[in-house]
């Protein structure tokens, strides 16, 4: 695949990401981010570094992982999947954990989620 059809996809693949993570009622701003304001400011309760870990692998490891915690703790995941904000976005979608905050801006990404209470 040669460098300018890579990019062309890879732009395709975070803006299918920011469309289908964003919650209609927040606004992204020009950084790809959640306003500051929907951000929690403190630190995470729980880091998992998912590395290069896709799909079924990274959404086992994050319901691992939410399962220690108790209610209403912020597990950080880092990942370097070039979909793990599809994946992420789906599975917080699915089990009500909400997605506080997503990085695609960073690499690895990073993404704030909580567990429900």
């Amino acid at each position: 695949m040669d460098e300018t059809r890579a990019s062309t996809h890879m732009d395709a693949l975070e803006k299918i990401a920011v469309e289908v993570i964003r919650p209609a009622a927040v606004e992204i701003d020009q950084t790809g981010m959640f306003p500051r304001a929907a951000m929690r400011a403190e630190t995470p309760d729980a880091l998992l570094d998912a590395g290069e870990s896709g799909c079924g692998e990274l959404v086992m490891l994050i319901a691992q992982h939410m399962k220690a915690l108790p209610p209403n703790a912020v597990l950080e995941v880092r990942a370097y999947d070039l979909l793990a904000a599809v994946d992420i976005g789906a599975w917080c979608r699915m089990t009500g954990n909400p997605l506080l905050e997503q990085n695609l801006n960073t690499k690895p990404n990073r993404f704030l989620i909580q567990k429900r209470g």
